[in-house]
């Protein structure tokens, strides 16, 4: 699994809606 990817992917959600966990 990459987590580069991961990360790339969620920062990228986390861009267009930022949510608070």
């Amino acid at each position: 699994m990459n987590l580069d990817l991961f990360t790339f992917h969620l920062a990228m959600t986390w861009n267009c809606k930022p949510m608070s966990p």
